[in-house]
Formats: C-alpha cells, structure tokens, sequence
C-alpha cells in the first residue's frame, strides 16, 4: 500500500474528494448528540481490547494506521527521540470526517485475514466524537496521530480573486480558532486519553504557522512537553533553502503578517 503507484492513486482519489467542515458533517448527523456522548462497542470490533491503541485522528484513507498494523510481530520501531513500538501488539482506531475515505480504509482491512480485521477499524466521527468515545476503550491509548490537518487561512475574511493577499484554497478553514481540527477542546482530550499509558501525541504539518500554533496548544496544557529532538533544527530558513531553495509561499505571506513570529526552530523541532 506504501509503494508509490498505489500513493499516487490514493493522492489522485484524496485530491477529488471535497474538503468536509464540522459544520457539514454537523448538519449531516444532526440526529447524533455531537461529540459527548457517541458510544463505540469496543468487544464487538475487536478480539483483545486489552491491547492498547494507536489512534489517528482525521485519518484520511486511513495509510498510517493500514500499515502500520500490517506489521509482523518481528518488527518495531525504536527512534533516539522516541521509545521502541512493537505495532503488532498494539489494535488500531481511525476516523475521518469523509464518509469515502473512512469507507476505502475499511474496505481494505475487510481484504486481510482474520486476526488483522478484529484488531484494526475507521470510524465516520468528528475529532471531538472520535476522543470522546476514546475514554470507553478498556486498554487506553498509546499513541495519537494528528497528521496533516486543513491548515487554516491567513487571510480569513478577504477572498477577493486575484488578490494575492488572500490568494488559497476557499474550503480551508477560516479561523485558528473555529473550523480548524486542533483546537483547545482537543488538546485537553488527548491529554487525558494519553494519561493512562502515558502515551505520545505525534502532530505533523506542511506549515509552520500551523506548527507553531500546535505546539504552543500542546504546551499551554500543562499536561504535555516536547520531545528533545537528537538532530533539532537550529535555522529554519537555512532548512528550507537547502531543500527548495526559498521560503515556502505560506511562510513568506506569514512572516509578512507577523515580522517577529515564533519560528520552528530549537531542541524539540
């Protein structure tokens, strides 16, 4: 699944899929009393709720967790930064506001044998439903994945054409603080779902605006603390002239937003 031809296609179906805001999915499911109180019968899904999960909120098609529960029990994965994973001892939990995408990452599993089946499932939640029915699950939680979210825009209330102060995509949401996936409420519900094991919350971003603000969230908590990175980031610009040669375009528009802006850079980026 992780070899290019079958990325390129995923990437192709991902691309076409319309972008999904709470406050569609929110009308779409009025019937459900939204994220308080969505019960998930864990025993029924799979064979040893024991097992700790791995969990990926706004999981798309669901690649992460595919793959990672793919692996033998030989295999594990042991980082300087990080503590060693052994996945095969651990079940797997996505949800995704799109209904196709949690559909493709379900068909999939439904292809692999039995044991991989009752230890590996994708739900059609929000973020907040999707942790609140967390707290039900007997084994806890290990690891959560937040990765790529709908980047917020700049230029929230500007969507003049052609003006390049308010150039990007219309569907992203409009506010750090209404429509983004990683909001205060979040924060607080991973930190209390990672409690128990005392577990990692892995959080990855294209922006480093978003990076930023992410970070700072987490850190607000009081619950949370960057990981110490072996080979951190000490220049930023530096890092992205070697690779691309200039500034991504979202951060030259950020910086001239904010001139003294927080940078990601230092010994937990």
């Amino acid at each position: 699944l992780s070899s290019d031809r079958p990325m390129l296609w995923l990437w192709r179906f991902s691309a076409r899929q319309k972008k999904i805001s709470l406050t569609d999915y929110s009308e779409r499911n009025q019937c459900r009393d939204m994220g308080i109180d969505h019960c998930i019968p864990w025993e029924d899904i799979f064979s040893d709720t024991s097992r700790a999960l791995v969990v990926d909120v706004g999981c798309g098609c669901g690649v992460s967790m595919l793959n990672l529960s793919g692996h033998s029990e030989d295999e594990f994965t042991s980082a300087p930064d990080l503590p060693s994973m052994r996945w095969s001892e651990f079940n797997y939990a996505g949800a995704d506001l799109n209904p196709s995408m949690v559909s493709f990452a379900n068909g999939v599993i439904s292809r692999r044998g039995k044991e991989q089946k009752r230890r590996t499932c994708f739900f059609h939640l929000s973020a907040l439903e999707f942790l609140h029915a967390l707290g039900s699950y007997p084994g806890g939680v290990a690891l959560i994945l937040i990765q790529f979210p709908s980047p917020y825009r700049l230029h929230p209330s500007s969507r003049v054409e052609g003006d390049t102060a308010s150039s990007g995509n219309s569907q992203l949401p409009a506010l750090a603080t209404g429509g983004f996936m990683v909001t205060k409420e979040v924060i607080d519900l991973v930190c209390t779902m990672l409690s128990e094991k005392k577990g990692k919350l892995l959080f990855q971003t294209k922006c480093e605006d978003v990076a930023v603000h992410v970070k700072n969230l987490c850190l607000a908590s009081g619950s949370l603390t960057g990981v110490q990175c072996v080979e951190h980031v000490q220049d930023i610009d530096r890092t992205y002239f070697e690779n691309q040669n200039k500034r991504p375009k979202r951060v030259e528009e950020w910086l001239s937003i904010t001139p003294d802006a927080e940078r990601a850079e230092g010994a937990i980026w």
